[in-house]
Order: C-alpha cells, then sequence, then structure tokens
C-alpha cells in the first residue's frame, strides 16, 4: 500500500498491551500500558543463550498461529477455502450521509472476490488462490453498507482537541468496527460463517470507508489490527467474538495505480492483497528508519509486503504453509549432487535453503522460525507480470527479465516479558514453545525490518554490505545494501557465470547473525526464462 510521507513520526500508542501503529502492521507489546523498548545495539555477532524450555514445549507448537495468541493476535486462515466478511462503512458529514453508489460497491465486490477477467488484473480471493498455488482459496461477501457511530465532523473535531490522537484513535476505530457488526448481524448476515476454524472467532472482517485517505489523520489511512477487547456478538443463540479486523479507504481501491489498463469496473486491489497479507499474519518487510540519512529497504521495495507489488516471496510462502522448502545439506548433496536447477517461484513453487552450520553440523529446526539464505528464481510470469510492465507508486517496477534471488531470513522466536514498562529478552532462541501463558510473556519474532519493532539485539551493519538482524533482507549481486534509492533491480539479481559466496564471487565474507556460516555457496551455470541452474561449492 501507500507508505506515509512522515516516516519519522509514525504515531505509536499502547492501549491495554496492543501497541497500535500507524501505516500498516500492527504488533503487540506484552505487559503494563505505555510498555516500550529501545534495542540495544552491539558491534559483534548476537550470542544466542541456551533455552530452558517449559514444561509442555514442543516444535509441533512452533507455529505463526500459537505465537500470535502470545499478544491475542489472531489470524486469518491461510490454508482451506476460508470466508471473509467486507463491510463498507459510510461516514455522515453536516448531518448528511454519503452514501456508497451501486457501481462503487461493485467495484469493492470485484476488488475482493471477482474473478481475473472482472478486474483487469488480480482481485484479492485470485490473487491468493495463485499466490497458495492453490491452498488458500478466499470467498466471502460484500455487506449491505453501514453508517459510522461517528461523523466527519466529530472525527476532525477530536483530532483537533487530541493532535497526538492515542486512546481517542483506537476507541472510535474500534467503535466503529463494533457497531458495524452489529449493524451487519441486523441486517441479515449469517455471521456464524465467517468463523472458519470454528474457534468462537470471526477469522476476518474488512472495512471499506467512503472518505478519501489522509497522510496526516491516522484514522483515515490503511492498516490491520487487533481489538483490545474481544467484543462478543450473538447470532442464532450462538456467541461470536471479534479480534481481526482491516480498514482501508476507498480511494486505494477506486483510484489505483493502473487506471491506463484497468477497466472502468476495475478496482485495484494491491493495498487490499498487503493488507490481508497481515491478516495472514505476514509482517511489513520496509523499513522507516534513517542511518547516515538514509532509510534502509532490507528487501528492496519489490515484494507484495514492502512496496506492495508483485507475489509473496519464498519466506512468506513458508511461513504461510504453502511451500515447504528444499534444504540444502549434505544429506541432500549426498543424494542428488551438487548440480540444481532452480524452477520459478511464481509458476512452480520452488525455493530452496541454505541453513546454518556451526561446527560442520548442520543447525536448522525444520520450521521458518529459524535462521537461513533463500534460493528463488524471479521470473516476470504470473503474478509478477503486470508490476514488471507497469510502475506503481514510488517509482517500484520489477524486474522484466528471469534470474535467481537470495535473501536473507531470521525468523527466530524469543521469550519476550514486560518489567518497569521494558519489553525484556531472555536472550534466547527457541526451537520449541509451550501452550503459552500471554499475561507473564510471550514468544515473538525477536526481529522485524523495523527496528522500532525488533525485541532482539540489532547489530550495527552501517559499514558492512548486507543487513543482519532484520527478519528478510535480498543480497544484492553487487553488494550495495537496498535502499528506498536504491531499490532491488535486473542487475541484483544473480545469472549465469555469477557467484555467490565463492572466491571471485559476492558475499565472501557474508555470515549469519550468530557468526556462523552456510557450508556451501554456488555458482549459476545456466539460465532460461524459467529457472536457474547453480552448481554448489563446498565453503
Amino acid at each position: 500500500m501507500k507508505k506515509k510521507i512522515k516516516l519519522l513520526s509514525v504515531l505509536t500508542l499502547v492501549v491495554s498491551s496492543i501497541t497500535l501503529s500507524s501505516c500498516i502492521f500492527i504488533r503487540g507489546d506484552l505487559g503494563d500500558n505505555n510498555t516500550s523498548s529501545k534495542t540495544p545495539t552491539v558491534s559483534g555477532d548476537v550470542t544466542y543463550n541456551t533455552p530452558n524450555y517449559p514444561t509442555g514445549s514442543t516444535t509441533q507448537l512452533l507455529n505463526k498461529d500459537n505465537i500470535g495468541l502470545c499478544f491475542n493476535q489472531r489470524y486469518f486462515p491461510s490454508v482451506g477455502t476460508n470466508n471473509l466478511l467486507v463491510i463498507p462503512v459510510e461516514f455522515q458529514k453536516n448531518g448528511v450521509v454519503d452514501h456508497f453508489s451501486s457501481s462503487t460497491l461493485q467495484m469493492i465486490e470485484n476488488t475482493f472476490f471477482g474473478d481475473e477477467e472482472d478486474t483487469g488484473w488480480e482481485s484479492l480471493s485470485s490473487f491468493y488462490e495463485k499466490s497458495s498455488y492453490g491452498k488458500l482459496k478466499i470467498q466471502g461477501e460484500v455487506a449491505t453498507p453501514v453508517t459510522s457511530t461517528y461523523s466527519l465532523d466529530y472525527i476532525t473535531e477530536q483530532y483537533q482537541k487530541n493532535p497526538n490522537y492515542d486512546s481517542v484513535y483506537v476507541s472510535i476505530v474500534e467503535t466503529i468496527v463494533k457497531k458495524a457488526i452489529e449493524k451487519t448481524i441486523a441486517n441479515g448476515t449469517d455471521i456464524s460463517k465467517y468463523d472458519n476454524n470454528k474457534d468462537g472467532y470471526i477469522d476476518g472482517i474488512w472495512l471499506i470507508y467512503n472518505q478519501h485517505y489522509s497522510t496526516t489523520n491516522d484514522l483515515f489511512w490503511a492498516f490491520t489490527s487487533w481489538m483490545t477487547s474481544d467484543p462478543s456478538f450473538t447470532y442464532n443463540n450462538s456467541t461470536y467474538k471479534a479480534n481481526l479486523y482491516a480498514w482501508a479507504s476507498i480511494s486505494f481501491i477506486n483510484n489505483g495505480f493502473y487506471k491506463n489498463y484497468l477497466t472502468s469496473k476495475s478496482g485495484d486491489s494491491h493495498t487490499i492483497i498487503h493488507e490481508t497479507g497481515h491478516m495472514l499474519g505476514l509482517d511489513d518487510y520496509y523499513n522507516n528508519t534513517y542511518i547516515n540519512k538514509v532509510r534502509e529497504s532490507p528487501t528492496g521495495g519489490i515484494d507484495m509486503m514492502d512496496y506492495n507489488v508483485i507475489d509473496h516471496m519464498g519466506y512468506s510462502k513458508y511461513f504461510l504453509n504453502w511451500i515447504t522448502p528444499t534444504v540444502i545439506n549434505d544429506a541432500y548433496v549426498s543424494s542428488h549432487g551438487t548440480e540444481i536447477t532452480i524452477n520459478s517461484l511464481v509458476d512452480q513453487q520452488d525455493c530452496y535453503i541454505l541453513p546454518v552450520y556451526k561446527n560442520n553440523v548442520e543447525v536448522n529446526n525444520g520450521t521458518p522460525f529459524d535462521e537461513y539464505l533463500v534460493l528463488e528464481t524471479y521470473t516476470p510470469t504470473s503474478l509478477n507480470q503486470a508490476d514488471s510492465k507497469h510502475i506503481y507508486e514510488n517509482g517500484a517496477i520489477a524486474p522484466n527479465s528471469t534470474g535467481l534471488r537470495v535473501y536473507h531470513v531470521n525468523a527466530k522466536v524469543g521469550k519476550i516479558s514486560a518489567s518497569s514498562n521494558k519489553l525484556i529478552w531472555d536472550g534466547c532462541s527457541y526451537d520449541k514453545i509451550p501452550a503459552n501463558n500471554k499475561s507473564t510473556y510471550g514468544y515473538y519474532y525477536l526481529y522485524s525490518n523495523m527496528q522500532e519493532r525488533s525485541y532482539g539485539t540489532i547489530i550495527e551493519d552501517v559499514n558492512l554490505n548486507y543487513y543482519r538482524t532484520r527478519l528478510v533482507s535480498i543480497l544484492p549481486k553487487d553488494e550495495k545494501k537496498t535502499t528506498e534509492k536504491n531499490l532491488f533491480k535486473a542487475s541484483s539479481m544473480y545469472t549465469k557465470g555469477d557467484k555467490f559466496m565463492c572466491e571471485g564471487g559476492s558475499y565472501t565474507n557474508f555470515k549469519f547473525d550468530d557468526g556462523n556460516r552456510p557450508k556451501y555457496g554456488f555458482e549459476v551455470t545456466d539460465l532460461t526464462s524459467s529457472s536457474v541452474t547453480i552448481s554448489l561449492k563446498t565453503l
């Protein structure tokens, strides 16, 4: 989605133990109100202490849903056929309600649930069915529009009185959400079908409001959030709770960036797809931090969870249980040899991992929640095609050629607790977690691409040619960190003759955050329009 210009003044507020960040993804904090923490920085490698696993800890419990529940963050199911509720919200000004037109409501329907031919690109539903290789099918309905509890006049007045907006902001938006659900049920919507996993919660609620977005008023933006309490609703004598919702202006749809080729009935779904990525559990991959007056861009802008373009990367698909990457370890090399042809990720779900090796022993817990390198082949096809031909906002355009992308992932999970209004990390990386007690601590990702969202240690990396202690970052061939002025491009990819970690190649100095290295590098020996072939080299 469109990132706000005021990157250095992002609103952060803590209410009922939930941290709410304007501008897209909202992560929770634990413990006391006004909990805050400044991530410590170090100059050397990260040292992870040996965990003392509580009773009942298992690797099976180390999954995105259980991690989210530590912060009362429930996610929309990422696998299966699942229903999503969309509620149009109308505001009134000077006592007059601004109604959605029938054509606009049809545009919303097309944007969320239409076929490819209905949109000129993809709807939310068609995008995720393709991105997941058919594993996720999103269906649903656009409910009858409801009128907001608060008028535009009231919201403007409150914003003028409370420029920091903190608790007022949360109170207003959550009241609108609760009242919208009540009215939707009263209008005859069967709310029970939106509890896809039968846990008593409405799994996903999307609200589209008919007010143009604002870069100065955080309420009128697009974001994903979780309720500070779980309000209950009754339908057919059964009780359902609300927790997860997303919120965006109609302007993100009908002021799309592809108007030059979208049909008149189409809506631009890029922002909707990005925010739904958060509903599925994905973090933002962009960064708001400036170092020496340069804003980092760890994934180089070109990803659906970064600048809202192209398909999801391999790490995201692994995280969402759509793929199981092949691990390149000694056992694999012994069985398959050193030549690997990596087919297009977007078309054939091919993806490989180079794990950490410590003292010549593989260190890999077999889940997405670890540190490793991801190798994937990018092609300007399928979900990547439109964004490789048409410039999105901020000048982002995907490469129009094939190549290999290498990503460094550190999705390690740590135990986070709150003490004296500070967030405390116990210094351990956990491969297993128990059934969590979120009232005293929670297991959560240690790193984010935004430093203010990292709970672990930040390694000072100003003079390095790659990012460290970030959730996910690309290792471009030219060994130049991607920034807002140096986005990922065709020359960032590895093509025939290029080497990675081998003599005469790129990143011969690369090491993981704990100081260890992969066991294998590679040279690209062949390139076609749909695949990249590499030859492994033992380091």
